[in-house]
């Protein structure tokens, strides 16, 4: 970047999110999966989960939700200099789905930039290292683009509920309205609570109870780690709004809860809760559960509920649900972002953390603006195609039989992909997947 000044304030110019049109009840599934009752609508706090057919796969949805991106934002694609893809999707064990990518790139070839995986962490890896390019002194002045993207999918059992399918995609560059901050924490360790060790399937081996245990246990260690380096002692100082990494939504109100008993324990003048039944106050206890759920109650409300919103209507993004959760407060129309920090955690399991904070700009207005112009996700999902358990379960039988077919023609409506979108057109006797994008006819 010789002979340029330094860049400042790295974040995020734009945003776009997509999500396939299909999606099944979770209260339809209940009765299907014969759980009983509320098992996934107030156990897991799930209300749709979207889904994805055979039309489109990994490389489709991140080519759509990539050129979404450029043409709303009219940005030309020789503007690019990075794009870095954050998946656990992983169609292809060598060829990347960046390179899939570059299709929409053609006289730019020169772009850096590969496929980051961690389970649901490298996304936010990926955007990660996109701000540290555009601070390094291999930065040519173009801009980047990060996207997370993901099929969630699970075998037949009360796993299945816990899916979902989404992309989203980030524009990075310099004087972004919505700045990374200098400060943030990292933990990682090596834990067996998910992991997708079988070629032939894409559905991951699973220890629930452990999984959750080691996603408290993460953002136990960011939150303290980040206080630390940060010179805070509560929450309240360090953000006025929070994101999590979303499983599933009542797997973020555990997390935040852990975060407030923090507080509460180190600040016990201030929230006056009586603990005095234990030594020894542990979220698991469910007596210490109850008074933290309640004593926060307000605080959720106020600063984590609103980016709940698309999680429970699309389900688990894997990389995508923590950009989701973003885009989800970013577009509630109640809430004024500008001069406001967001606190965001991400998780993948493995197991990679980390916690970050965004700051929105005073001068925001029309990145906000034009952000939610750009997607209108009420609308999106009210438009929807609703689907069947049984119509759900014999698309999921045949995505596991198919997985490895070569010579294969996609069987599943074109109905269903969006004008714009694009969608698989066959896969060939060496397992090369081919594509066409679904352009609207003009109306007579």
């Amino acid at each position: 970047m010789s002979g340029m000044a330094r860049p400042a304030d790295i974040g995020i110019l734009a945003a776009e999110i997509y999500f396939p049109k299909t999606y099944v009840e979770q209260s339809e599934l209940e009765s299907f999966d014969n759980v009983g009752k509320g098992k996934y609508t107030l156990g897991l706090g799930q209300l749709r989960m979207s889904c994805i057919g055979d039309r489109e796969d990994i490389n489709s949805i991140s080519s759509t939700v990539v050129v979404n991106l450029l043409e709303k934002n009219h940005v030309s694609p020789r503007d690019i200099g990075r794009l870095e893809i954050g998946t656990e999707t992983i169609q292809d064990k060598a060829k990347s789905t960046k390179t899939f990518l570059m299709n929409l790139f053609k006289g730019n070839e020169g772009i850096e930039g590969i496929t980051t995986i961690n389970a649901c962490y490298g996304g936010i890896q990926a955007f990660f290292n996109t701000v540290a390019w555009i601070e390094s002194r291999a930065w040519d002045g173009r801009l980047g683009i990060v996207v997370a993207a993901d099929i969630a999918v699970y075998e037949r059992g009360p796993a299945r509920a816990t899916g979902g399918a989404g992309a989203v995609a980030f524009l990075i560059g310099p004087n972004a309205p919505l700045v990374l901050a200098p400060i943030r924490s990292t933990y990682m360790v090596h834990a067996y609570d998910f992991y997708k060790p079988i070629p032939q399937s894409e559905y991951p081996v699973v220890d629930g109870h452990h999984s959750i245990d080691c996603y408290i246990d993460a953002i136990h260690n960011c939150y303290e780690s980040l206080k630390q380096k940060t010179g805070t002692t509560k929450i309240e100082e360090l953000a006025e709004y929070l994101c999590f990494h979303a499983p599933f939504y009542k797997m973020t109100r555990r997390a935040f809860n852990k975060m407030f008993l923090t507080d509460m324990l180190n600040h016990p003048k201030v929230y006056k809760a009586d603990f005095s039944f234990t030594q020894n106050p542990n979220i698991k206890d469910p007596k210490v559960y109850e008074i933290v759920n309640r004593l926060s109650q307000e605080a959720w409300n106020r600063k984590c509920e609103p980016a709940t919103f698309l999680g429970k209507q699309l389900g688990n993004l894997y990389c995508g649900s923590l950009p989701a959760s973003l885009i989800s407060l970013i577009c509630d129309p109640t809430i004024d972002l500008k001069g406001k920090r967001v606190l965001l955690f991400a998780y993948g399991s493995g197991l990679a953390s980390s916690m970050f904070t965004l700051y929105m700009r005073p001068d925001a207005q029309n990145f906000i603006n034009q952000l939610r112009a750009n997607n209108p996700i009420r609308d999106l999902l009210q438009n929807r195609i609703k689907l069947t358990p049984d119509e759900y379960t014999r698309r999921m039988d045949k995505r596991e039989s198919d997985y490895v077919k070569t010579n294969y023609t996609p069987r599943d409506p074109l109905d269903e992909i969006p004008e714009g979108a694009f969608y698989l057109v066959k896969t060939d006797n060496k397992w090369r997947r081919f594509y066409a994008r679904k352009i609207a006819r003009p109306k007579l």
